[in-house]
């Protein structure tokens, strides 16, 4: 587990960078037999040392970037230009856009492409897919993303790149659900606990969700059905007690439904 340096320092241990475990992850990692891995990473850890640890066991890497990322275009006379993505990206005319369908479990998300194979700096030979909403304003809405997989298409990456995303929504619905970005814990153990904390959420809203039969049916809907119940419940409560004349000194807390 991540720990920062000064914490490792005072508790005696080896301090490893988010960077140096990702390597070690990716350096030690034993694959099922017969299958071909691929390392689908954040732009956090899209660096020339996490892509050269994939590529030396043969694997491909795709994962997002940042926007000051750098991309090299080679012109119609030979010479070179250096483009940070944000800048070529304002470049691009609605002709440059393709449309591709990203999945999802309402059904595929309508979404607009650009592919350019390339080079980016500090980071070797990547083929740079950019999406957006609306071609005809793609800066609302642009993300950035990079591949080793140079021959790929605009839907065959969108549905490698969608796999990962699974991970991005858990964070997501923990951030949403029980406000995980602004709580704060300090030991190995209370990492442990809030996390089974929110597995055992996830367990009970699946449960709710598989109990509806309804299929397109997510957690986020689920949640919001179950603070509405609730919601409603405690409307009617307070509605009787007003009807029966009592006051807030006379009903206690365990009345409450």
């Amino acid at each position: 587990m991540y720990c920062q340096k000064r914490v490792c320092e005072a508790e005696g241990v080896p301090f490893q960078s988010k960077i140096d475990m990702a390597v070690e992850e990716i350096t030690g990692f034993e694959p099922v037999p017969g299958t071909h891995t691929h390392v689908l990473i954040d732009s956090w850890y899209h660096c020339r040392r996490v892509r050269r640890a994939a590529t030396e066991r043969g694997w491909d890497v795709s994962g997002a970037l940042k926007s000051n990322r750098v991309l090299r275009l080679i012109q119609e006379d030979g010479s070179r230009q250096w483009l940070k993505l944000s800048a070529y990206a304002a470049t691009l005319t609605p002709d440059d856009w393709v449309e591709v369908s990203w999945p999802s479990a309402k059904g595929g998300q309508k979404l607009y492409a650009h592919l350019v194979p390339t080079w980016v700096r500090k980071l070797g030979p990547t083929l740079v897919f950019i999406t957006c909403h609306d071609p005809e304003e793609p800066l609302k809405s642009v993300r950035y993303w990079g591949s080793t997989m140079m021959e790929l298409t605009a839907q065959a990456l969108v549905d490698i790149l969608a796999v990962r995303w699974e991970v991005e929504t858990y964070f997501e619905y923990g951030k949403d659900l029980l406000g995980s970005d602004q709580y704060q814990v300090m030991t190995r153990q209370a990492i442990l606990r809030f996390w089974t904390l929110t597995a055992c959420l996830f367990c009970f809203l699946e449960a709710q969700r598989a109990a509806a039969h309804e299929a397109t049916l997510t957690c986020g809907d689920v949640r919001r059905r179950l603070q509405q119940e609730h919601q409603r419940n405690l409307l009617q409560w307070l509605a009787e007690a007003l009807q029966e004349g009592r006051s807030a000194e006379t009903s206690s807390a365990n009345d409450t439904p």
